[in-house]
This record gives C-alpha cells, structure tokens and sequence, in this order.
C-alpha cells in the first residue's frame, strides 16, 4: 500500500501532466527546479528552471541520460545549500547517487527535495539521436532491446528512497506522488493534494513482470561476465583499448575526491624513469599504470556505485567499464550486505568498525 495522491491525467498525455505538475510545484512550493530540459541543438541537460520558468522545454521522460544528475547536485548545494527549497527530478539511479554523495557531505540535504520519477531504462547516444531523426523524441516506454547494457539489468526502475516518488508505471489515470518523507508530505499538502493510503494492484503486478525480466537478463549477464572475465589476462584484455582518458572518472557521479591520485605529481616521472621501467619488459605500454588507475577507482566507490552505466557511455574506446564495476560492486555490497542509495540514514560500510566482521577473508593463524 503506497502512501501519496493522485495528480490527475484529465486525459492529457502523461508528459503534459508532469509539466503541468513541475508547474504547479514551481508556484506553490518550489523556488527552482532540476529536471531534464532540452538545449539548443535539441540535446538534452539538468537544467534548472526558476519560478516561471520554461517547463514546456522539459523531457522528464525522454530515454537519454546525458550524465548522472547527482554530479550537477553536488555542484550546486556543495559550497553553499540553497537559501530557499529546490526540488531535484531525478531517475532512480540519479537519486540513489544522490544520496550517496549526501552520506559523503558531496550534496547538502538542507534545501534540497529529491523528486524521483519512475525510469524503464535509456538509450545509448547514438541510438537517442537515431530515435530523434525518426521523430521519436518522448517515449514513455522505451524498446527494451535498444536499451544501455546498465538498463537492460537495472533492478531499480523505482527509487527505493526520495521525498517524492513520481509514479506512472502500471497506472492508467495520471501519476501517483508517493510522500516517502514528512517533507514530501509537505510538498503534496502545498500543492493542495491530500494524502492517503492508497492500493495500486496494476502498477504492482507490472513491477514484478519487468522485475522478474530484469533479474533474468541480470543472471545471464553474470553469468556471461564470468566466462569472459575469469582470471587476471581476462581483465587486462576487457582493458586493453583503455586509453586512461579519465572520462568514466569524470561523469561517474561518486568519484569526488578533490585532489585525485591520478592527476598528482605522485604519477609524474622523469623520462629516465620511464626508461629504466621500459626495460623489464620487451616495450613499457604508455600512458602507464592503466589497471592501477581502474582497481584505485573500484577499491574507492564499489560499495556506493550505483551502476548507472555513465562510465561506459562517456568511454570513446569503447571499453566496457561498467559491466567490471558491475561484476565488483555487486560482490563488495552483498559482502557488506549493503545496498548504495536505500538510505540516507545508513552509514558507509567502511565508516562502520564492527568487532566480528569479515571472518572469512582473515588469514590463518600459524
């Protein structure tokens, strides 16, 4: 039973409802709004729309996600929180980052509202694009089969946390606000909505069939991974056209360090250097040290990834980053029966000492 209100459709298309609710929002609540809108070009960005702004230029559901909105959230309310509210509509995958980077003092809850909205997955850009010349630009249910690899195995097509949870999947009559908190709670009271238990048997029943499709596609995908990625040569070979660019570091949404390893004077070697080290090999690869800088980036956030996938859409080597962290996340978190995102109240495993954790990895005793 889900705890909300209903904003009705009245018989618009369900885009026009949502910004008929960003719209109303904006008004009543809100002093501005994060939410995807579309740029000159006809690309799509978070963008952030004051009071009055321009909410028919916003593509919630469009099936493209340029980056994780987490990163834009962490720019935004780091150095300062905003002085008045500020909603942020964001994919599930966007607000289980979010939270993340709240527990790492990266995003400011003071101010902030998340806003998620039900997400059945996006496309790669170059798809995107094609589906734009098609004049396919909205679609509230994308072709699964056309989908990211981190969609196609993407268990969480509803956000287990958020204020509000904007929900459309399986529903017929508009979109169900789901209050998850007091103050999603408020906001829904401010737009002259009142609360209630509520059954949704439809939108369950629908959950569980894509979730039961999900799981199975996640099975065969591990099942794929443990073929192709067995053993150390297997790794080296999934990285071998890594050019160590840094992209997957730079849109991945938990790397946040502020002065990072691998732009450091710790990596910056005289040409002897290199020559002394090209000398125990038949050629020294350049640039150096490409699976050093992939295993510090998982040793740092497996436990908080997210697998939006960001890091394999934005590499032009086409190596395929995110099904490694997949493969590593998922093992790290189920150690730590830890699950990146569920809530904001649950502490990192690696600030939590426990006195018997980890017995199994302990080396015996002589």
């Amino acid at each position: 039973m889900a705890y909300g209100a209903w904003f009705e459709a009245d018989g618009k298309e369900i885009q026009r409802v949502l910004r008929e609710l960003w719209r109303h929002m904006l008004e009543r609540f809100f002093s501005g709004l994060v939410v995807t809108i579309e740029v000159e070009g006809g690309g799509l960005a978070p963008g952030l729309l004051p009071k009055g702004g321009d909410v028919e230029g916003t593509r919630a559901l469009a099936p493209y996600m340029a980056l994780n909105a987490a990163r834009v959230l962490q720019a935004l309310t780091k150095v300062t929180p905003p002085s008045e509210p500020i909603g942020a509509v964001l994919r599930p995958c966007e607000a289980r980052a979010t939270v993340e980077l709240m527990k790492l003092n990266q995003v400011s809850r003071e101010g902030l509202f998340v806003i998620s909205i039900d997400c059945l997955g996006t496309y790669p850009l170059q798809v995107y694009k094609e589906r734009l010349k098609e004049g396919v630009a909205e679609e509230k249910l994308p072709e699964e089969g056309l989908l990211r690899e981190a969609c196609k195995v993407c268990l969480w097509p509803l956000s287990p946390w958020a204020d509000i949870r904007v929900g459309y999947i399986g529903l017929r009559d508009g979109v169900f606000l789901e209050a998850l908190t007091e103050r999603g709670e408020e906001v829904l009271k401010a737009l002259g909505l009142k609360p209630d238990r509520v059954e949704l048997p439809e939108r369950l029943k629908e959950l569980d069939e894509l979730l039961q499709r999900r799981r199975e596609a996640e099975e065969e995908f591990f099942r794929r991974q443990r073929e192709e990625l067995w053993g150390h040569q297997a790794l080296l070979k999934s990285l071998t056209w890594c050019v160590k660019c840094h992209n997957c570091m730079t849109v991945c949404p938990i790397c946040y360090c502020r002065e990072c390893f691998f732009n450091s004077p710790s990596l910056e070697f005289e040409a002897d250097r290199f020559l002394e080290l090209s000398k125990r090999r038949p050629a020294l690869r350049l640039p150096t040290e490409v699976l050093l800088f992939h295993l510090t980036r998982m040793a740092h956030m497996s436990t908080s990834c997210v697998a939006c996938g960001m890091c394999q859409e934005a590499c032009p080597q086409g190596v395929k980053v995110f099904e490694l962290f997949k493969v590593v996340s998922k093992r790290t978190q189920a150690l730590f029966e830890y699950e990146p995102g569920r809530d904001p109240e649950e502490p990192l495993p690696l600030t939590v000492f426990k006195e018997e954790e980890l017995k199994e990895v302990e080396e015996p005793k002589i």
